[in-house]
C-alpha cells in the first residue's frame, strides 16, 4: 500500500517516505504555517499516512489509554474510534477543544475525556492507571534535564505489562556541508542555552531502555524536506523555514552567528528546498517499551 525506500538499522527500521507515498489519494493540505494547530494536525496526518496507523507499539486490546501533551486532541479522537472498548484520556498544558472535530463524526465517540495539566508538575493519576501511555512532539518543551523524571512519571502510571510510546523529531538528514545542516546547528546551540535538546528524538529509545522497560523497540520515519517531496515536502520545508524565521533573532542576539551570515545561510537553505532533484529529510523517531 505504501511505497518507501527502507533499510534495516540496528535496532530500528528506517522508513524513507517518498513524494508518491504522500501524494497518492491525498486531499490538498495547506502548508502548516498558518497556526500551531494546523502544524500539529499536519504532522499527525503525515505520520499516519506513512505508518498506516496511529501507534508503533504492539497493542492488542487496551482498556485505558493516556495521551500526554495531546495538543489538538485529534490523536485521542482517532484512537477512541479505533479502540471503542477503551477509555481515552488526553492531558495538555492548555485547554483542548475537540467540539468541531467531533461534529464531523457520526456518531461521535463518547469514550474520551480531556483534562488540563503539565507533565513537568506530575500526572494526576494513581500508579498503574493505564494500559498504554503515548507522548509525542514535546522535545521543544521539555528541558534536557527533565527527560528522566518525565519518563519515570509516565512509567509510574502504566500497569505492569502495559506500554509506553514516545515520538520526537531528530536532526535533518542532509548532504554533508548542506546549508540546512549548518542552520539547524545554530538552532541547536540556541536551544541548548535554554536547556532544550533539539535532537532529543534520536535518544528516546535508549531513554526507555534506561528506564527499565522491556521489549523496547523503535522506528524512524524520514519525510522529505523541500520541493523534491512534492507539495507535502514543500509544506514540511515551509514549516521548517518558519521555525528559522522565529529563531533568527535569538541566534543573532546570543552571538551564535552574525546577522548577515545567518541570512545568507537561510537563503541557501531556501534554495536547497527549491531543488526538485534530491534533498534533505526530516526524521521522526518512535520508540516503545513494556513495563515489567
Amino acid at each position: 500500500m505504501f511505497r518507501w525506500l527502507s533499510r534495516r538499522e540496528n535496532p530500528s527500521a528506517t522508513l524513507r517516505v517518498t513524494a508518491q507515498t504522500l501524494e497518492q489519494g491525498a486531499p490538498y493540505i495547506l502548508p502548516p504555517t498558518a497556526a500551531e494547530e494546523n502544524r500539529l494536525d499536519f504532522q499527525h496526518q503525515m505520520l499516519y499516512r506513512a505508518l498506516g496507523r496511529n501507534y508503533g507499539a504492539p497493542l492488542r486490546q487496551p482498556q485505558k489509554i493516556l495521551d500526554v501533551g495531546c495538543g489538538t486532541g485529534r490523536w485521542v479522537v482517532e484512537m477512541a474510534m479505533q479502540f471503542p472498548q477503551a477509555n481515552l484520556t488526553g492531558i495538555d498544558i492548555t485547554p483542548v477543544n475537540v467540539t468541531a472535530l467531533l461534529a464531523q463524526i457520526t456518531p461521535p465517540p463518547d469514550n474520551l475525556v480531556f483534562i488540563q495539566g503539565d507533565i513537568l508538575q506530575g500526572l494526576p493519576f494513581a500508579p498503574a492507571s493505564f494500559d498504554y501511555v503515548h507522548q509525542r512532539f514535546l522535545s521543544a518543551a521539555l528541558p534536557e534535564g527533565q527527560w528522566p523524571r518525565v519518563i519515570q512519571e509516565i512509567v509510574r502510571v502504566v500497569h505492569p505489562g502495559g506500554w509506553v510510546e514516545l515520538g520526537e523529531f531528530g536532526p535533518p538528514v542532509t548532504q554533508p556541508g548542506a546549508a540546512l545542516e549548518k542552520l539547524w546547528d545554530t538552532w541547536g546551540q540556541l536551544s541548548q542555552q535554554r536547556g532544550i535538546n533539539l535532537n532529543a528524538g534520536s535518544r528516546i529509545q535508549d531513554r526507555l531502555a534506561g528506564a527499565g522497560l522491556g521489549n523496547v523497540g523503535g522506528q524512524s520515519v524520514q519525510f522529505p524536506l523541500g520541493d523534491h517531496g512534492g507539495r507535502f515536502g514543500h509544506a514540511f520545508g515551509a514549516d521548517l523555514l518558519a521555525l528559522g524565521r522565529s529563531l533568527r533573532l535569538g541566534v543573532i542576539k546570543q552571538a551564535i552567528m552574525p546577522e548577515a551570515e545567518y541570512d545568507a545561510l537561510y537563503q541557501r537553505t531556501q534554495a536547497e528546498f527549491a531543488d526538485t532533484r534530491a534533498g534533505a529529510y526530516q526524521p521522526i523517531y518512535l520508540a516503545w517499551g513494556q513495563k515489567r
